[in-house]
């Protein structure tokens, strides 16, 4: 909690100098190895909450990147199926506009 309060301190301060004009919304992340033992994952989501703060793990954010990583590429993969989809209906169309 306090490292993270030094951080967005810190960060506030350069947004208000830097765009004085502009709300500033700040959420902070800390990414740890492991959450602490003599809290449960629970209580340490529901203390840093309260400050806009969240905890991730290395394992969670590898997890994650390898997620987004997979679905990027099934979907990836579809778009040459769509563009073949598009390419033959646009064929079929001016065939049939050719037979009127």
């Amino acid at each position: 909690m306090t490292q993270i309060g030094k951080y967005r301190g810190a960060l506030e301060k350069c947004l208000k100098e830097r765009f004085p004009e502009q709300s500033q919304a700040i959420e902070c992340i800390a990414v740890l190895g492991l959450i602490p033992n003599d809290l449960t994952r629970a209580q340490v989501d529901n203390t840093l909450a309260g400050i806009n703060a969240r905890v991730v793990t290395y394992d969670d954010l590898i997890a994650n990147a390898l997620q987004s990583c997979q679905e990027y590429l099934e979907r990836h993969e579809e778009v040459p199926r769509l563009a073949d989809l598009i390419a033959r209906l646009e064929a079929s169309a001016s065939e049939d506009d050719a037979d009127f």
